[in-house]
């Protein structure tokens, strides 16, 4: 005879299910007072612990997001070990009208951080995309920071003639 089993739910295979946590743990709320005072939001990312330091206000935190989403879009995730080269169609959901859009909106992007000055481009993609905490004590580095954040805030939606949307909603029908 062997042990009993621990009372709870169980997996198909009879693995015991432990219960998720409901919310942050002690640990998760005492690590987000300590970054940035605030127990309420998450600080996964640099922009996130400026925002709640009020190094930076929400609409350049937004900024700083959008293009870590859309250079993940474009250029793909600078983290992820191997990458398959030519998939260009074969995503599902896929829409070329809007990797059009990603695609001019970085491009245009980058042409207005190196107009904002010397290293705010490098900057503002370390602290958005590569995920490096700037040096806040460095109030330069930190005013740079916010400049190119802004710039990324001022943005025009990218224009894009209708043209261009068919060729690029006809080379994805031609890949396929």
């Amino acid at each position: 005879m062997g042990r009993k089993r621990k009372l709870g739910e169980r997996s198909a295979c009879g693995k015991l299910r432990r219960p998720l946590p409901l919310g942050p743990t002690p640990q998760h709320l005492a690590h987000r007072l300590a970054a940035g005072g605030n127990a309420d939001t998450a600080h996964d990312y640099p922009l996130s612990i400026l925002l709640a330091r009020a190094r930076i206000d929400l609409r350049q935190h937004d900024a700083g997001m959008r293009l870590l989403a859309v250079y993940r879009r474009v250029i793909g995730n600078p983290f992820a070990v191997t990458r398959v080269l030519g998939e260009v169609g074969g995503r599902a959901g896929f829409n070329p009208v809007a990797a059009l859009y990603d695609e001019r909106w970085l491009r245009q992007a980058f042409v207005a951080l190196d107009r904002a000055g010397e290293g705010i481009r490098s900057l503002v993609i370390s602290a958005a995309v590569h995920l490096s905490m700037p040096n806040v004590a460095d109030g330069k580095q930190c005013e740079r920071l916010r400049v190119g954040l802004q710039v990324l805030a001022d943005l025009d939606r990218p224009r894009v003639s209708e043209g261009d949307r068919q060729r690029a909603v006809g080379e994805l029908t031609e890949c396929r």
